[in-house]
């Protein structure tokens, strides 16, 4: 005699709901073992997107702190405490970034801006003109518009 595999009035909904929910489920893995300064990067960028900037500010300084020769993990720390507001601390780890990366013309792009929203407009304006001279990026030459103005708009204001 055959046992029925499924009994369709009570069974199948069940069934159908754990279909559904293990399709839509986030998958979690778990790992064994310390994560790489990369891995850690990785997950502040992917925490950043979620909009969990603790998470993701936790996650640079880890990567930061495995492997301190890497600009990376620098430069995406400083584009989160830009957003933030906290231009002066964006600063510094751009300028951390560029002690380990000193031809990365976004990292030189991102800290004009940093300077240009503390008011040091001529030091912006001195950054963005060497990333432009080497590599005239439409970006760049964006920053240093906004940085002309800047200028233009303080050297109004004084008597």
């Amino acid at each position: 005699m055959r046992r029925p595999i499924i009994r369709l009035k009570s069974e199948l909904p069940l069934i159908a709901c754990i279909f559904v929910i293990s399709c839509t489920m986030p998958k979690i893995m778990v790992m064994d073992g310390p994560l790489s300064a990369e891995q850690h990067n990785d997950l502040g960028v992917i925490y950043e997107k979620k909009g969990d900037y603790e998470t993701a500010e936790k996650e640079y300084a880890k990567a930061i702190s495995n492997k301190s020769e890497w600009a990376t993990p620098y430069f995406n720390m400083g584009n989160l405490l830009y957003r933030s507001g906290n231009y002066v601390d964006a600063a510094s780890y751009y300028r951390n970034a560029l002690d380990r990366s000193s031809d990365d013309f976004d990292v030189m792009n991102n800290l004009a801006n940093a300077f240009m929203m503390q008011g040091k407009n001529e030091d912006a304006l001195r950054l963005i003109e060497k990333a432009i001279r080497i590599d005239p990026k439409e970006e760049y030459q964006d920053t240093q518009r906004k940085i002309a103005e800047q200028i233009s708009v303080a050297k109004k204001q004084l008597p």
